[in-house]
């Protein structure tokens, strides 16, 4: 599914929204550095990334936090990113925890665990055969998506080439902190007359 942006594109552009005095923007640039990076880690667990990230503010608007969160995900380097990868959760596996990442992951995967037992053991099975297949977890926005969408995205993919496929994976983790970092910046947002 290489370059699907389709509506998690639409999604994210929903989540920055006209710019509206950036209060939570203005928050994550006031962070320490340690605060930073510990808000930053719920986008991607791979502390390079939040480095990189953190590194870059202040950023003037949502759209630079995103872009930054964006050319991030992209320094990753190949040799790492298999690492970076099996550090998501796997898909239809809720790990619990009440972290924001966690929370996220259960909200961008809401479809797949409201879905049929058999589904979910589908998808975990599935899962197993990418993570033996490639040695990292299988990674998709799952935002919005239905199981029967990712588990047919994962089937495809399954079947991809190597090289390919860790291409495809990092546009996928590339759209997931994209999305992420909107929505940190959203939950730091303090609010109107704070």
């Amino acid at each position: 599914m290489p370059g699907d942006r389709g509506k998690f594109a639409e999604g994210l552009d929903a989540m920055s929204g006209p710019d509206s005095g950036n209060s939570g923007l203005d928050v994550f640039n006031a962070l320490s550095e340690a605060e930073a990076a510990d808000a930053v880690a719920s986008c991607c667990p791979w502390p390079d990334w939040a480095a990189g990230v953190v590194a870059g503010r202040p950023y003037g608007s949502e759209q630079e936090a995103q872009d930054a969160a964006g050319q991030a995900t992209q320094a990753i380097p190949d040799a790492n990113l298999p690492e970076v990868l099996s550090r998501f959760p796997p898909i239809a596996v809720d790990r619990g925890g009440d972290s924001r990442a966690a929370s996220w992951s259960r909200q961008e995967e809401s479809a797949i665990h409201s879905s049929a037992e058999a589904v979910k053991d589908e998808l975990v099975s599935t899962g197993l055969k990418y993570r033996d297949r490639f040695g990292y977890t299988f990674v998709i926005a799952a935002t919005g998506r239905s199981s029967a969408e990712v588990l047919k995205a994962m089937k495809e993919r399954l079947e991809a080439d190597p090289a390919r496929e860790l291409r495809t994976s990092r546009e996928q983790v590339d759209l997931i902190t994209r999305m992420r970092m909107a929505k940190l910046l959203a939950q730091l947002d303090p609010g109107p007359g704070l």
